[in-house]
């Protein structure tokens, strides 16, 4: 009879135990599937925002064919795109974080009339693109790393910090955006 005590509460224990890791892993799972199906909507709507704000700015380079009426009504549609797009861009992204400071930068500071230069468009466009990729790059590794386990977590914590790193690199050898950033506050200052 002293073993059948000894056993019972041993046993309750260890199955109390096994239902709370059970219990604990299936939140688990269900947590990482929702937020990594959350992430991937988000990073295909911010993909298609980006592309469609790029595609604006590309189809605004090529106004320099047509009358002058055309011109303006061309730029004020685009404008009115950019506006709406830049908007949803902004929401989208994290201020604190480094690569999406910069695409806001970048998005805050676009300013298109019939007189900007076709150039520092082109320019600003290169870079949205640029820093946009690294950024879909960067979101698209936290999928894979929150949807992985915990080993796998363990060996790769320095990848963000690695990541963050090339972007810098890469970040430092592109043109200034302090340079094209004055170009369009002057571009702004511009009587319309």
């Amino acid at each position: 009879m002293g073993d059948f005590w000894t056993i019972v509460p041993v046993a309750l224990v260890a199955a109390l135990i096994g239902g709370w890791v059970s219990y604990a892993n299936a939140n688990r799972n269900v947590y990482i599937n929702s937020i990594t199906v959350e992430r991937s909507k988000w990073i295909e709507k911010l993909r298609n925002n980006l592309a469609a704000y790029s595609a604006v700015i590309a189809h605004t380079k090529l106004r320099n064919t047509g009358e002058q009426e055309n011109q303006v009504a061309l730029v004020r549609e685009k404008l009115e795109q950019q506006n709406d797009l830049a908007a949803l861009i902004q929401l989208q992204l994290n201020p604190r974080g480094l690569i999406d400071q910069n695409i806001l930068r970048i998005v805050e500071t676009i300013c298109i009339r019939t007189s900007t230069s076709v150039g520092l468009i082109q320019r600003a466009d290169e870079l949205l693109i640029g820093h946009s990729q690294w950024l879909l790059k960067a979101e698209w590794e936290k999928v894979k790393y929150e949807a992985r386990g915990p080993i796998y977590r363990l060996l790769h914590r320095k990848d963000e910090e690695k990541l963050i790193a090339a972007y810098e690199e890469w970040n430092s050898k592109q043109p200034s955006m302090d340079i094209l950033i004055t170009e369009f506050d002057g571009e702004r200052a511009e009587p319309s």
